[in-house]
């Protein structure tokens, strides 16, 4: 094991079902090993996400921006290569409306993958084009008092790639008004704001 690498991992993925061919000290011939990333979906859902959370071939300590499938418009997702129009619906139809990522399965792109959407080589393809996170983040903040007005409303852009997080963009957005209902922005539901 103190041989150099001759093969350069791209991604993840490409631990998935490869073998590599060995020869131990003192033994006549070489010996073939199989990865123990078995490439049957089974397999894969149980041991990716953990692979994909405690593994990496990035250098960088960011990647530049992707695709989030889990919150992207189904125009987007249609424009990403090698996505067929069938697993654009699919994709739209089994994820969270919301894009939450509570489900360990879908914390990653992988998730097209282990449940069966795509084939190990289409998501091999994908990998670099696609995401289901990041660390910038796009809010409306808004500011009332109980009664309504007056408003002060703004959209930020927060890039939390780095410590503390920067902010990228700052827009007053007070002459669209309050534009949510006190309802929806807890008033009256003993909520402190």
């Amino acid at each position: 094991m103190t041989q150099p690498a001759k093969v350069k991992l791209n991604q993840v993925l490409d631990l998935i079902g490869k073998k590599v061919q060995v020869k131990y000290v003192g033994a006549r011939n070489p010996s073939i090993l199989n990865s123990p990333f078995s490439s049957e979906v089974p397999a894969m859902a149980e041991y990716l996400p953990r692979l994909m959370d405690e593994v990496t071939v990035a250098s960088k300590p960011t990647i530049p921006g992707r695709i989030n499938i889990n919150l992207a418009p189904r125009q987007v997702l249609a424009g990403i290569p090698g996505l067929s129009s069938e697993v654009v619906d699919q994709i739209v139809r089994t994820r969270d409306p919301q894009g939450a990522t509570t489900q360990s399965q879908r914390q990653y792109e992988t998730w097209l993958l282990t449940e069966g959407l795509v084939t190990l080589d289409e998501m091999r393809k994908l990998m670099p084009l696609v995401c289901t996170g990041g660390d910038v983040y796009r809010a409306q903040v808004v500011g009332f008092f109980e009664s309504g007005y007056p408003v002060s409303r703004a959209e930020v852009v927060l890039d939390a790639t780095q410590q503390p997080p920067r902010l990228l963009l700052w827009r007053s957005a007070t002459h669209l008004g309050r534009g949510y209902s006190l309802d929806l922005l807890g008033v009256g539901q003993g909520q402190g704001l």
